[in-house]
């Protein structure tokens, strides 16, 4: 069951309760516009398929936390990195070295390449994130629906109406889809734009039930017998007393479609270099699509009826290596509201045509653009952009 609804309309209706939408929803409240989120997953609480994943954060994601009145001195949401390590197996060069963190909250980014161009800093659980945004969302008076799959989007002259799989029905000023990667609601409303789809590639994770004394993070390649390119692995390690593990991704990097087999085989190598052979779980080895995706646009609107914007992994993601994907996306939503500010009026009043709107959704858009293209290069960066062997010193500044 979800958090009890007190009304049926509002002005801005947001679809998805990731990291994305729930960061939208903090900042959409507080600019005073009544906000609802829908998931049609049960409430976190309760929900055992939250990703235990750890999301790879630069200074400049830290600061956006922090405006989202995230704790950053909680170790449970965030661990910051003391120590990297990275090896090529072409030159038998290794690179380990401190990483300098400060307590306290950094500078804000100057724009997303700024950010982006910011070595790795800290780890973060995205289910612990995911429940410090849920309760910030809730303090700033906002509404949150668990268990309601939204099935049917319809744009009216003043309005989206929103109808979810149990038959109740919502309206808002304006509805904005962050359901992240899985594309079907857009599908139906966006039924002659599909998305470019850079080089798909299967990968293996894991999550370890150990920690380290401190956070660290490991990126090198293995030479595995059978295998005709290195493995690339990457290792993001929390200190024990946060108890949110080490996460291990292996790319075993076989051409075609691996059998699960292969991808086993190349993970247990992995683990087993790595020190990890034998450790407990909290999330057995999992195999997973990753690839770098945008959407040629990401609003419907100015046409006289209210808008709909598409925020987040379901606007554009990139190679999980990357590990840029969510926090790209959280500024881009950051910004989104930021451009809602300027809109306010018209937001309220329901004035689907007023110029201001359209400028803010067009302005979004272009910063949206921009997201995707950085995910795409970094994205290049892991998947084809560097010889065998050579892969895990390039380009180590931006990871």
């Amino acid at each position: 069951m979800g958090i009890a609804i007190t009304s049926l309309e509002y002005d801005l209706a947001i679809i998805g309760a990731g990291p994305v939408g729930l960061a939208l929803a903090i900042e959409s409240a507080r600019l005073g516009f009544t906000t609802l989120v829908l998931d049609r997953r049960p409430p976190l609480a309760e929900d055992a398929s939250v990703r235990p994943q750890l999301l790879v954060a630069r200074a400049g994601d830290l600061a956006h936390l922090a405006r989202l009145g995230i704790d950053l001195e909680d170790p449970r949401v965030v661990s910051r990195l003391h120590t990297r390590c990275e090896g090529d197996l072409a030159s038998g060069r290794i690179v380990r070295g401190e990483i300098v963190t400060t307590r306290g909250v950094p500078e804000l980014p100057s724009d997303l390449w700024a950010l982006a161009s910011q070595p790795p800093y800290a780890l973060v659980p995205i289910g612990r994130l995911q429940q410090a945004l849920l309760a910030r969302v809730l303090a700033h008076g906002a509404t949150v629906a668990y268990g309601c799959e939204v099935t049917r989007l319809r744009r009216h002259a003043r309005n989206v109406s929103l109808t979810c799989a149990d038959g109740t029905s919502y309206r808002a000023a304006m509805a904005v889809i962050a359901t992240g990667a899985a594309r079907p609601l857009i599908e139906t409303i966006l039924k002659n734009a599909r998305p470019t789809e850079g080089v798909t590639r299967r990968l293996i994770g894991g999550l370890f039930a150990i920690g380290g004394k401190r956070g660290q993070w490991t990126r090198v390649e293995l030479a595995v017998r059978g295998f005709d390119e290195p493995v690339r692995t990457t290792v993001l390690q929390t200190p024990g007393e946060s108890g949110a593990g080490t996460a291990l991704l292996v790319d075993p990097r076989i051409a075609g479609t691996p059998s699960l087999d292969r991808l086993h085989q190349g993970f247990a190598t992995a683990a087993q270099a790595h020190g990890l052979a034998g450790a407990p779980y909290i999330v057995p080895p999992q195999v997973f699509a990753t690839a770098a995706t945008t959407l040629p646009h990401r609003f419907i609107g100015g046409d006289g009826r209210a808008p709909i914007v598409i925020a987040g992994d379901a606007a554009q993601t990139g190679h999980v290596f990357s590990g840029q994907t969510c926090f790209v996306n959280v500024a881009l939503a950051l910004g989104l509201a930021n451009e809602l500010r300027t809109a306010r009026t018209a937001i309220i009043d329901r004035s689907v045509n007023a110029p201001e709107l359209l400028h803010a959704l067009r302005r979004y858009d272009a910063q949206s653009a921009i997201g995707a293209a950085i995910l795409d290069r970094n994205s290049q960066r892991h998947v084809a952009s560097f010889k065998a062997g050579a892969w895990a010193l390039a380009g180590v500044a931006r990871a």
